[in-house]
């Protein structure tokens, strides 16, 4: 299935990189990536903005217990539905993982017919059979999502 991805990272490069590379070989068509500022308003108009153009909106970063750790708010704010099935199973793989990423507060839900999840910036994960795991249900909510 061809997956049409759009990557925003919050300064998060070198995982961003690993991440392209994980959906290339898998065959997702990654679309575009930006970097965009640790700002609710940036980041919520950055998906909105990109709803159904793709399938897929990887957000890097910004999902910890810092002040300006807002993406989670910002997603809940934009998004239409929340999933909460796959938001689950990304948490329980990222503790699963590593005791480090139980901190993480990943949102995923649906704006339009894009799918939206929230990642950890953590090279390791995205590298992980946990995280392709994640990957296959992610392949079966866009199939949903375009039925």
């Amino acid at each position: 299935m061809n997956v049409k991805v759009f990557i925003i990272s919050m300064d998060a490069d070198e995982c961003v990189k690993k991440l392209r590379e994980k959906l290339v070989d898998r065959g997702y068509s990654v679309y575009a990536e930006e970097s965009v500022a640790m700002s609710m308003s940036r980041l919520r108009e950055t998906i909105y903005m990109n709803r159904n153009r793709v399938d897929v909106i990887f957000t890097v970063g910004g999902t910890g217990l810092k002040d300006d750790d807002t993406v989670p708010e910002a997603t809940i704010n934009i998004i239409d539905r929340r999933v909460k099935g796959l938001e689950f199973m990304l948490v329980m793989e990222c503790v699963n993982f590593s005791n480090r990423l139980a901190s993480f507060r990943g949102v995923v839900g649906t704006v339009g017919n894009t799918l939206v999840m929230n990642l950890p910036a953590d090279v390791s994960f995205i590298l992980s059979e946990r995280f392709d795991r994640v990957l296959d249900a992610v392949s079966a909510a866009v199939s949903d999502i375009k039925i």
